[in-house]
């Protein structure tokens, strides 16, 4: 089977494109810059280096590298994950590029599209709307969602046509683990360096998650580039266990071997990160505090149900978050990231 893999650098699609060689693919990678591509990949795929919203030069690119054999499969990882980013460049990295690509796999006969969007296409969810399901109103709070959404509806119309490929869309969840500083690492520094993502939690210790490990999400759509017969489907991959952000505070806190002071309610704390949410979003900026925020007061949780995935997919994700959390401890440790 030939796949075509982009976003390969990325945190996801390094672990993927490991799994894809060791399941015997013909693999090629398209991503920016070549010396980007891990180590252990350079001489065992076949690299289109170019940028995505460089459209004719990618489909230049594409038309090159068929003439040695068709694609029958398509993963669509790349993507730019600015969330308060400047909403052109964001359409145009994962909207259009997206439509683009689907368009070429249409023209050239692509048994499969395989697009990793995500749940911020449909937002934080409402605590009387827990768990949301892909059918719920999509209400994207940042323009990085927006982008992906847009790019969802555009391919599923395109898909409708006779001839075109199977369109499988996954919404990932908080993807975690090692290689990524996301959550785990990012709320372990603040636990070191009890800084105030630690202090203020009690702005959001209560709000509801159900992140998913890396492996996982590998897993899966390893399982589906591999797998024949593929319906098109729009599908949450998330993790099975729901918990609140002071539980992951918590067994953080304890894979650290270290105590987590409690967060008491303080109103000068409260206004003062009210203050810091709004300008940095003034400024395009999001980090981890303003990304919990990010949905107001009401919108508070990130709880999507994966009961389709497992149903239509055989989607199991197996890693715990204990475990998750020790693996990704490890990396951290590892690449000293909580001495810097």
């Amino acid at each position: 089977m030939r796949v075509l893999l982009t976003g390969a650098s990325g945190f996801i699609g390094k672990h993927l494109a490991a799994k894809l060689l060791d399941g015997n693919t013909d693999l090629a990678v398209y991503l920016r810059q070549r010396k980007r591509l891990p180590h252990y990949l350079l001489g065992k795929v076949n690299i289109l280096e170019g940028d995505l919203c460089n459209w004719p030069k990618t489909e230049q690119l594409l038309n090159n590298y068929i003439q040695y054999g068709r694609v029958d499969c398509v993963v669509h990882m790349a993507a730019s994950l600015d969330f308060y980013g400047k909403r052109d460049q964001l359409f145009k990295s994962n909207t259009e590029a997206t439509v683009n690509l689907f368009k070429w796999s249409i023209a050239n006969e692509v048994k499969k599209f395989i697009f990793t969007s995500t749940i911020e296409a449909h937002g934080p969810v409402f605590n009387q709307s827990l768990p949301a399901a892909e059918s719920d109103e999509n209400q994207p709070v940042s323009a990085y969602g927006l982008s992906k959404l847009e790019a969802e509806k555009a391919i599923i119309d395109l898909g409708q046509k006779a001839g075109s490929p199977a369109v499988i869309i996954l919404r990932l969840g908080n993807v975690y683990g090692p290689g990524s500083n996301f959550l785990i690492p990012t709320i372990a520094k603040s636990i070191v360096k009890k800084t105030e993502l630690m202090r203020s939690r009690f702005l959001w210790n209560d709000f509801l998650y159900n992140p998913v490990f890396v492996s996982d999400v590998a897993d899966i759509i390893y399982k589906l580039v591999i797998t024949t017969a593929c319906n098109s489907g729009r599908y949450n991959i998330c993790g099975k266990e729901i918990v609140k952000l002071e539980d992951i505070y918590e067994k953080t806190a304890e894979g650290l071997s270290m105590h987590l002071p409690e967060s008491r309610k303080n109103l000068v704390s409260t206004n003062c990160f009210l203050v810091r949410r709004k300008l940095l979003q003034l400024l395009g900026f999001c980090d981890l505090p303003v990304y919990f925020m990010a949905g107001g007061d009401q919108r508070t949780n990130r709880i999507f149900s994966i009961e389709k995935a497992e149903k239509e997919l055989e989607y199991n994700p197996r890693v715990t978050l204990d475990e998750g959390i020790k693996k990704t401890l490890q990396w951290c440790k590892e690449e000293k990231f909580l001495r810097g």
